[in-house]
């Protein structure tokens, strides 16, 4: 391992914890980073060790985490709003990720402001930060020529078709197309990864 190769570089254990993290392993990842005693990794973690702690919903370990964090950052900005909509607090966490994006547009940090307006039953702002998320990917990255692609598959999955050509009255239809949300989050994440 990378880590026991040159122990004198402690941000090898910082991404051995991250890729433990990925593959799911929460408690050797924290095993892994308790390891780390160097102030200049500090705030990445405790990035690390919140986002270890909500990912395996111990939200109050997540919460003492985030708070001895740094406060104002954008990436502490959106990991509390993201604890406040895990709570149903979907105005408060809509306000955290809106300060978020102010540093600079994220897409994660975007579709989670597209989340929070889904579920306070505000359609048309969801639908439009979906489609700036789309948008400033297509006029960013024109090099992956998805233009096309994008908007078919934004379409097709999502049936907004219906959305764009009537008004926004049938709540049930929406709901049915709650795990549509999550997978156009997913496509999100990895188009700009």
């Amino acid at each position: 391992m990378l880590c026991d190769l040159c122990p004198e570089v402690p941000e090898y254990k910082l991404y051995y914890a991250q890729s433990l993290y990925q593959a799911g392993l929460f408690e050797e990842a924290l095993k892994v980073i308790s390891t780390i005693e160097v102030e200049s990794l500090r705030e990445k973690v405790l990035q690390l060790q919140s986002a270890i702690y909500f990912s395996s919903e111990d939200y109050t370990s997540s919460q003492a985490i985030l708070l001895k964090r740094q406060s104002g950052t954008a990436q502490t900005l959106n990991d509390e709003g993201c604890m406040m909509y895990q709570a149903n607090l979907f105005e408060d966490a809509l306000q955290r990720f809106l300060l978020s994006l102010q540093t600079g547009f994220n897409p994660l940090t975007a579709y989670n402001i597209a989340l929070c307006h889904y579920r306070k039953k505000e359609f048309s702002q969801s639908l439009n930060m979906i489609g700036e998320i789309i948008e400033r990917g297509i006029r960013n990255y024109p090099e992956l020529g998805i233009g096309a692609q994008v908007i078919k598959f934004f379409l097709q999955s999502f049936r907004l078709h219906h959305l764009f050509h009537s008004t926004i009255n049938n709540y049930e239809n929406l709901k049915r197309d709650k795990f549509n949300w999550i997978k156009l989050g997913y496509f999100i994440f990895l188009f700009y990864k």
